[in-house]
């Protein structure tokens, strides 16, 4: 995120257990704990977003805006898209 200074997560390493490869999965994670790594119920997404200083719940918005009898279409739609351009700010790079 710019003009944050990134805050360090470590080394981290994700396991997907594959059907059929349980075993597998197990010799893999039993493998990385010996090198002192702990297992963590955290995703490696949720991580580095609590770690930049950014959700990832998401935001609501609701573009819609009333249309008035007789209007030109294109005066809704540039009042459509003034609402997104507003309302949907949240999306720009730097908004967080």
């Amino acid at each position: 995120m710019e003009g944050r200074e990134p805050i360090p997560i470590g080394p981290r390493v994700e396991v997907e257990e594959m059907t059929g490869y349980a075993r597998d999965a197990e010799k893999a994670r039993d493998l990385l704990r010996t090198f002192g790594l702990q297992r963590s119920d955290d995703d490696l997404v949720g991580v580095a977003a609590a770690a930049a200083g950014a959700g990832i719940g998401g935001f609501r918005i609701s573009p819609t805006v009333p249309l008035q009898r007789g209007e030109p279409a294109l005066e809704g739609f540039r009042r459509l898209f003034a609402n997104l351009a507003r309302d949907g700010g949240c999306h720009l790079a730097g908004n967080g």
